[in-house]
């Protein structure tokens, strides 16, 4: 499980730079395969402060890029990771 922060603004799973999702799966190119673009019929709603999700909610990150150093067994086992506004992995280390 790690810390994930994402920065891909147009995903529908993207909330205050946090992804809602419990689990995400990276391809064999360290791209999220969970993006979904937010359409505008997706409900638009402002949240107050108290609804803020937790800085400290983990996600599992099931990745198939094998080269990348913190894949062990399809998961990653980076502590902190980052999605670009490209929705790819800026954690992506070459092993």
């Amino acid at each position: 499980m790690s810390k994930l922060k994402c920065v891909e603004k147009e995903c529908k799973h993207n909330q205050f730079c946090l992804c809602n999702k419990q689990c995400i799966v990276l391809d064999d190119d360290a791209v999220c395969c969970s993006y979904q673009k937010r359409q505008p019929t997706d409900l638009n709603v402002e949240f107050a402060l108290d609804d803020m999700p937790p800085a400290d909610i983990e996600t599992a990150i099931s990745c198939n890029d094998l080269s990348c150093f913190f894949n062990k067994d399809c998961f990653c086992r980076a502590s902190d990771v980052k999605i670009d506004c490209d929705a790819w992995c800026e954690t992506y280390r070459r092993k």
